[in-house]
C-alpha cells in the first residue's frame, strides 16, 4: 500500500467507528502488527503523520514505558503481555511508575487464542490496579493521552 492508500484506510476506518457506535467519542489507532511504516531502506516511509491527522493518539510496540514530557502521542510504546502472568504485568506497571513513565500493555484476548492472558492473570493485574487507585492512574490510551497533552500546554505554554 501507499501512504495515501493507508490514510485512506485510517480515514474509512474512524468513519466506520464513529458510525457504529457515535457516543464513543475519540478513539486511539493502533498500528497493524506494530508496523507503523512501508518500505525498507531507503524506500521506508512513516505513516505516524497520517494517524495523527486523523487520531488523538497511536499505539505501537515497545518493550519500555513513555515518559510523559517526551513520548511521541501518536506513536506510543506498548508492551505485548501475551501469555506473561500477573507478577510479571504488575511488575512491569511497577517498574514504569517508579521511573514516572507511562505504561501501555498489550493483549489479544483473554484465556482463550495464542496471543492471550490467562483470566486469572487480568483478575489479579485488576485487583492490584484497584488497591492502588491512589498512585497509579488507570484509563483509555485515549483519556490518558489527553491528560499529558493539557499537562504539557499547562506546563509549557
Amino acid at each position: 500500500m501507499t501512504i495515501d492508500e493507508i490514510e485512506a484506510e485510517i480515514t474509512e476506518g474512524k468513519r466506520r467507528i464513529e458510525v457504529a457506535m457515535p457516543d464513543q467519542g475519540a478513539n486511539s489507532f493502533c498500528y497493524p502488527c506494530y508496523h507503523s511504516h512501508i518500505g525498507e531502506g531507503p524506500t521506508r516511509q512513516s505513516y505516524v503523520p497520517a494517524v495523527a491527522r486523523h487520531h488523538p493518539a497511536g499505539r505501537a510496540k515497545g518493550d519500555y514505558a513513555n515518559h510523559p514530557e517526551t513520548v511521541d502521542l501518536h506513536y506510543l510504546f506498548s508492551r505485548p503481555v501475551e501469555r506473561h502472568d500477573s507478577g510479571e504485568m504488575i511488575g512491569f506497571i511497577e517498574q514504569a511508575m517508579a521511573a514516572g513513565k507511562w505504561a501501555i500493555l498489550t493483549m489479544h484476548g483473554i484465556h482463550e487464542g495464542h496471543l492471550a492472558v490467562s483470566d486469572v492473570a487480568l483478575k489479579d493485574l485488576c485487583c492490584h490496579l484497584a488497591r492502588n487507585s491512589d498512585r497509579i492512574l488507570v484509563g483509555t490510551v485515549v483519556s490518558v493521552a489527553q491528560r499529558i497533552r493539557d499537562w504539557r500546554k499547562e506546563r509549557y505554554d
